[in-house]
């Protein structure tokens, strides 16, 4: 808060020193012909020497708090600088009291009342501002008190106005410092409500991350990261229900041949490799519209949307065949595998499980007759589904 405060009364001493000069030379001409002229010269040079002085060391404070540096070693070098600010207007009284001139002597201390009553309300900083009120009033009033005459109930007056000022900055720096300290709080506050908003968020995206991996492990196989077989029956039931004659939905239902050698000779470990390395090869065959599960063990599905022949499910069936065909290169062994499937179609609405078991006995038929092949079963064509519910 002191930081602030003392930065305030900075800002508005900048604001403040473009009139010191314009006001000075504007009391000089209106103070010409009554005090004499080197006198007025020689003040206004004091006025500009003051304004320069002040124009680098505005600059200069800014800059030095922020930096960060220390308000209490910062003030301690304000004060000299306020006492001459104030001792250079005091000279004005000074020299208009010494000229004799009445009307001089009257515009003078006006002056001087006027700047303590303006300090009052720009220096929010105590010692500074103490320090430009002493350097203001105690020449003026040395000056009143060696003139005398009718100048020093003037003095007792403006003693006493100087007083009243320093209570209302006293009270104007303690009001501005309350308003400081609400600020500071709503600055925390808010920094604290973002941050809470911030963790919320972060915690937000986390779940939905977490929910989206959960997800994705309930519907894929943790090894080869295909679609499992929850998400296989969901997807064949989608597909079926929009099948066509032009628009055959297709399962090529497949199984390793000599899988289990593999695994038995060389370890679960390898075996896995296979069966990753096969997905991939499986999976690379496909269209992005199709969809390449793993139900488990050494068994895989692919259901096919969309085909307008019978010849292109065994088209897809061969290539995914010979793309396993291919020797595979394990742990510095090579490895062959081959693969047997059934394929089933429909060109019409049907229950996808009865899709997938014709795939399976095409499959069974495959693997007892020479394995390494593809068998197509006929297409099925059960009866409409409404009727099939009404029967």
């Amino acid at each position: 808060m002191e930081r602030d405060l003392a930065l305030a009364t900075v800002r508005n001493m900048r604001r403040l020193l473009p009139l010191e000069l314009p006001g000075a030379m504007l009391l000089a001409i209106a103070l010409a012909g009554r005090v004499p002229t080197a006198h007025l010269i020689g003040w206004v040079m004091l006025v500009v020497v003051d304004v320069v002085r002040g124009f680098f060391r505005r600059r200069h404070d800014v800059a030095w708090f922020e930096a960060g540096n220390s308000v209490r070693r910062w003030t301690r070098r304000a004060v000299p600088h306020g006492i001459w600010f104030g001792v250079t207007w005091a000279a004005l009284p000074v020299i208009a009291l010494g000229s004799g001139d009445g009307a001089a002597s009257n515009v003078s201390l006006l002056v001087v009342v006027a700047i303590g009553g303006l300090l009052s309300g720009t220096s929010v900083v105590r010692f500074h501002y103490l320090g430009m009120m002493i350097g203001l009033t105690l020449p003026t009033a040395a000056a009143i008190l060696v003139v005398g005459g009718d100048y020093r109930l003037v003095a007792v007056l403006g003693v006493a106005y100087m007083g009243l000022m320093m209570g209302m900055q006293a009270r104007l720096a303690a009001a501005l410092g309350d308003a400081l300290v609400l600020k500071h709080v709503n600055v925390s506050l808010a920094e604290q409500l973002a941050s809470e908003h911030a963790l919320a968020q972060a915690a937000n995206d986390q779940l939905s991350q977490l929910n989206t991996h959960l997800t994705h492990r309930a519907s894929h196989d943790p090894l080869t990261g295909l679609a499992n077989r929850s998400l296989a029956l969901d997807t064949l039931a989608t597909a079926v229900l929009g099948a066509a004659p032009d628009a055959m939905v297709a399962v090529l239902y497949a199984d390793l041949d000599g899988f289990k050698p593999i695994n038995d000779t060389h370890g679960h470990q390898v075996g896995d490799h296979v069966l990753v390395a096969v997905a991939r090869r499986l999976a690379a065959v496909v269209n992005g519209d199709d969809l390449v599960c793993r139900l488990g063990g050494d068994e895989f599905v692919v259901v096919v949307r969309g085909l307008a022949r019978r010849v292109d499910a065994e088209g897809i069936g061969e290539r995914l065949r010979h793309a396993v065909d291919v020797p595979l290169a394990i742990d510095g062994l090579t490895l062959q595998v081959g693969l047997s499937i059934g394929v089933a179609l429909t060109d019409r609405p049907c229950v996808a499980k009865d899709l997938l078991r014709v795939a399976d006995d095409a499959l069974y038929e495959v693997k007892h007759s020479g394995r390494g092949r593809v068998l197509v079963a006929p297409t099925l064509r059960p009866a409409p589904l409404q009727a099939a519910r009404r029967s």
